[in-house]
């Protein structure tokens, strides 16, 4: 892929989030992050990059405005991802492209929340389906420091090995998949937060 169309498209999703006022919460996850440890870069068989936005740090309307942001700066051209938690309309995930397949990378924004002593994330529904909801420790969600990614500034987790510890437990191994389900989560009713179950799987 291009790699200087996907730092275009990066470059300007972080100018969005600093214009929405959630870039003090914002920072990468996932494959980005890993790929930045192991190899400086997004790894080659990687097609998509991954951000963490702490949802406990900004408001709705910041949400909202981030989205929007991201819409009138192109960045759903080839891409438009978005869901919501029907119960609090606050956003679960947003997947952008701003190039074409095979191009640039796409790049997911998961917005975190907390609850029951974990933080989680997921992509919503799709086909009527809700997807897994992951946790990993509340603790472990902490904005940390920032560096340079694809020529830009982005922040990365304060707890790096503890995150990829969590999600990769062997992530020192190339290898491709998502991140441990480690922790789960069973929800029958968004709006009544007695109804979400944790499970706990065996590593």
């Amino acid at each position: 892929m291009d790699i200087s169309k996907t730092a275009d498209q990066f470059a300007r999703q972080v100018q969005c989030a600093k214009e929405a006022g959630i870039y003090h919460a914002t920072m990468l996850g996932f494959g980005a992050l890993l790929g930045l440890v192991r190899e400086g870069s997004l790894m080659d068989h990687d097609n998509d990059m991954d951000l963490i936005i702490d949802s406990r740090q900004i408001t709705k309307e910041q949400e909202y405005r981030f989205v929007k942001l991201m819409e009138d700066n192109g960045l759903f051209k080839f891409r438009r991802r978005i869901q919501l938690n029907y119960a609090t309309q606050r956003h679960f995930w947003c997947s952008i492209r701003a190039f074409p397949d095979h191009v640039s990378h796409k790049c997911c924004n998961w917005f975190f929340f907390c609850a029951k002593g974990y933080a989680w994330h997921h992509k919503g529904t799709s086909g009527g389906k809700m997807s897994k909801v992951k946790g990993m420790p509340e603790a472990l969600l902490e904005v940390g420091p920032k560096v340079e990614f694809l020529g830009t500034k982005i922040h990365i987790p304060r707890y790096i090995g503890g995150c990829l510890d969590w999600w990769y437990p062997d992530w020192m191994v190339k290898r491709s998949g998502s991140s441990n389900p480690r922790v789960l989560m069973k929800v029958k009713d968004w709006a009544k937060t007695g109804s979400w179950k944790v499970k706990i799987n065996p590593r």
